[in-house]
């Protein structure tokens, strides 16, 4: 009987612990609060918007990638409401 118990805990430990991994993986949780990622548009001149997946780590940018397909080409007279922020400094704020 004891010995079925210990193999009952070792499996549900082994169960619980295949979740969370599979649980952080999907939801890109991480027990890092240093390490994060948001998206965000990032603009020009001419007013072409871009998003961007944007990974950090305290405070420095680890990746800054594009996201396929979503950009847009605002009108010249077009002003963005946002704060200007340059884009290495978009992990400080």
């Amino acid at each position: 009987m004891k010995k079925t118990l210990i193999i009952f805990l070792i499996s549900l430990t082994f169960i619980l612990l295949t979740f969370l991994i599979i649980d952080i993986s999907i939801t890109g949780y991480s027990v890092n609060p240093e390490e994060y990622s948001f998206t965000r548009a990032i603009c020009n001149e001419s007013n072409y918007c871009q998003d961007y997946e944007i990974d950090c780590y305290d405070k420095e940018i680890l990746k800054l990638q594009p996201i396929t397909g979503a950009s847009i080409q605002h009108l010249p007279d077009w002003k963005d409401p946002r704060e200007n922020v340059e884009p290495e400094d978009l992990c400080k704020i």
